[in-house]
């Protein structure tokens, strides 16, 4: 595959992942042997990808020609204190309707 390819198959791949809340997934990118002089051109391209889509990624496994990608866990509660304003002002306005 050329490296344009290669990172279409695998942007869609990963929009996939993400999309379907999968566990872990590993991409293929091969060692660059077929490359000119040996060296990679898609996995580093792919390495640029990943960090797109903010997920952990670790080069070399399970080996040399692979990229294990995994979900990262959310650690950061979702913050909701918003919604008391929101909807506070929001019952202060239907009140205030009703009573005219």
């Amino acid at each position: 595959m050329k490296v344009t390819e290669a990172l279409d198959v695998t942007r869609a791949r990963l929009k996939q992942f993400v999309r379907n809340n999968e566990k872990d997934l590993i991409i293929i990118v091969g060692k660059g042997n077929n490359s000119a002089n040996g060296i990679a051109k898609i996995k580093p391209a792919v390495t640029d990808l990943l960090k797109e889509f903010q997920i952990k990624a670790t080069p070399n496994k399970p080996n040399e020609g692979c990229i294990y990608v995994e979900a990262r866990p959310s650690t950061e509660p979702i913050n909701l204190s918003w919604l008391d304003g929101f909807f506070g002002r929001v019952l202060r306005k239907l009140s205030r309707f009703f009573r005219s």
